[in-house]
């Protein structure tokens, strides 16, 4: 039998920790992947072409903040738990005025602040569904021959602990007023929010931007073009209306602002998110499931620069995040849902939008290079989106029609044509 002082010593060696050793250790790789390539100044580096060798699989993330397995993305009970946590305050992506030249001066992202622990989506088993299952079969790890002697491990439990109800006052009146299109009804709604809502702290405001980013970041939502932000128009002023002296309109802007941001930049910027969206060889369920609200969300981007929430600067910077990340064609298809959604009013407020554009144009064919061999995520994709050729005249097609419309006398395409049909991406 041994004697005290051994199992004494056994016991130290079990439990302390040395002084010099931190509790949690988790550095951030400076290079995750090699598809990191792009640096931050766009305007000083130009994208290398690359060659067609196959990628390593990685650990692309299963948006706005987005997926746990085969779900879609809705802003029903439940959604926020599996899909999003909490985000700080954000100090934004730039503080260029709203006539400078964006593509022209280099925008200060790094900078900010990059506390991004709370715009994080939760962690998603992408292992093989054969180790997940033989890790279900085996219960627990194997106990060590240390563990054995010290005695018997705690007996598991018999129930989880009860589930914490996180659904908010105003939870039944947000999902009413966001799945009807009548304005008395999305009023209505907005004013029962608003009075639900209590005292409004900096985290209760955060609940509802964060229910916001959600539902707009639903693949559903994909064509269902500013619903959401319409709907976040209205929240304002009636904040601004029951609540003059508080000052909570300008409070709740500041902080969908700062989600909406914060959720595109931990999905697109590789330097500060290693979810962000690279090439996978082979997606999972999971990982298409994240690129297609991914997507959704830069809709829900250019929609909220309409509606006065994000600035100019801000959603230009998102553009240049796009182009200094750009590895696989969805990044393209980012570039022009933000574009598009932002729509004329994002180059009438430029000094010279025609050389604005033409330098656009400069920085899209130049990001283009990067994709080689017309890699993708997605497996089904529109036919203008099939190609990286493909992508890039219709994204330059829709700018010439921006163009075009500026001049006197201008007639739309879509009046003799007719305008084109929406196309869903699966």
């Amino acid at each position: 039998m041994p004697s005290v002082d051994a199992v004494l010593v056994r016991l130290n060696a079990q439990f302390e920790r040395p002084n010099n050793t931190p509790t949690i250790e988790t550095p951030k790789p400076t290079q995750p992947y090699y598809d990191a390539r792009y640096p931050y100044h766009l305007d000083t580096q130009v994208a290398p072409s690359g060659t067609c060798t196959p990628s390593s699989n990685s650990t692309n993330p299963s948006p706005s903040s987005t997926l746990s397995s085969g779900a879609t993305l809705s802003h029903e009970q439940g959604y926020g738990l599996k899909h999003f946590v909490d985000f700080p305050s954000f100090d934004g992506i730039g503080n260029l005025g709203s006539k400078a030249k964006p593509f022209l001066l280099a925008n200060e992202i790094s900078q900010h602040r990059r506390n991004y622990a709370r715009y994080q989506l939760p962690f998603v088993d992408f292992s093989p569904p054969e180790a997940q299952s033989q890790g279900a079969q085996h219960g627990e790890p194997p106990i060590s021959k240390e563990q054995t002697e010290l005695g018997p491990p705690p007996r598991p439990l018999n129930r989880l602990p009860p589930r914490v109800n996180s659904r908010k006052a105003w939870t039944d009146a947000f999902e009413n007023a966001t799945k009807s299109r009548d304005h008395e009804v999305m009023v209505f709604g907005a004013r029962a929010i608003v009075n639900f809502g209590g005292s409004w702290t900096d985290d209760e405001m955060l609940d509802l931007a964060r229910a916001f980013v959600w539902g707009a970041s639903d693949r559903s939502t994909l064509n269902i073009h500013d619903h959401f932000a319409k709907f976040a128009t209205i929240v304002r002023q009636t904040f601004s209306t029951l609540r003059p002296n508080d000052g909570l309109g300008e409070k709740f802007s500041t902080s969908l602002r700062n989600a909406a941001i914060g959720t595109f930049l931990h999905c697109w910027n590789i330097e500060d998110s290693h979810k962000a969206i690279i090439q996978v060889r082979f997606p999972t369920p999971n990982q298409t499931q994240f690129v297609l609200s991914s997507l959704a969300h830069c809709n829900f981007i250019g929609c909220l620069y309409k509606a006065h929430f994000i600035s100019r600067t801000d959603t230009i910077g998102c553009v240049r995040v796009l182009f200094q990340n750009t590895s696989v064609i969805e990044h393209l298809v980012a570039v022009r849902h933000i574009i598009f959604q932002a729509g004329m009013q994002l180059w009438r407020e430029s000094d010279d939008p025609e050389a604005e554009m033409k330098e656009f144009t400069g920085h899209l064919v130049n990001a283009a290079k990067g994709i080689p061999c017309d890699r993708a995520v997605l497996p089904q994709r529109p036919p203008y989106f099939k190609t990286v050729k493909a992508s890039v005249d219709y994204i330059t097609t829709g700018l010439d029609e921006f163009s075009a419309s500026m001049k006197p006398g201008y007639v739309s395409h879509n009046l003799i044509t007719g305008p084109e049909r929406p196309y869903r991406i699966r």
